[in-house]
């Protein structure tokens, strides 16, 4: 499957909560009716956690994820994986 960049930004963005709200629920009422948009979003959350331990997010980017992403007990456990 080709990776969509406009899908991979979304995702990204989605997952460090930067979407406005309206985009927030759109991407997640996509999120319900799109199994490859939900295979998407793993994938991302994988590189974000590669990218956060290798140093590469910006410093809003980081903060974000330390904040937001990292809130759920699940994504701390990938991150300890």
């Amino acid at each position: 499957m080709a990776r969509n960049y406009n899908e991979q930004n979304a995702a990204r963005q989605y997952l460090l909560k930067q979407l406005s709200e309206a985009e927030q629920q759109a991407f997640e009422l996509r999120l319900l009716a799109d199994d490859a948009l939900s295979e998407e979003l793993e994938i991302v959350e994988d590189e974000l956690i590669d990218d956060y331990l290798a140093e590469e997010l910006s410093n809003v980017e980081r903060i974000s994820f330390e904040e937001t992403f990292l809130a759920h007990p699940e994504r701390v456990r990938k991150l300890k994986g």
